[in-house]
């Protein structure tokens, strides 16, 4: 439901420090196949990403449920992710 007092789902700014901690800051700079362990033989393809992005922030969502991750790579290429089944 959409709070009262904000009129928003979420907070955008606690849900922007939550990206920046969980995913902006360990993937910037990174050789995401050497400096991150999930991704220890594991292809980082797009779709890999998304699935590693959501499990590094789904659980910390308390207010609002995530429902799509988007990952955009050229104005005309991305690839979308909606959780695990």
């Amino acid at each position: 439901p959409v709070d009262a007092d904000s009129g928003w789902l979420v907070d955008l700014q606690k849900l922007n420090k939550l990206v920046k901690s969980k995913v902006v800051d360990l993937l910037d700079h990174s050789q995401i196949e050497i400096d991150i362990d999930w991704f220890q033989g594991v292809q980082p393809s797009s779709e890999n990403i998304l699935i590693w992005i959501w499990e590094q922030i789904a659980p910390y969502i308390d207010s609002g449920k995530l429902h799509r991750l988007r990952l955009v790579e050229t104005h005309s290429i991305h690839t979308d992710y909606y959780g695990p089944k």
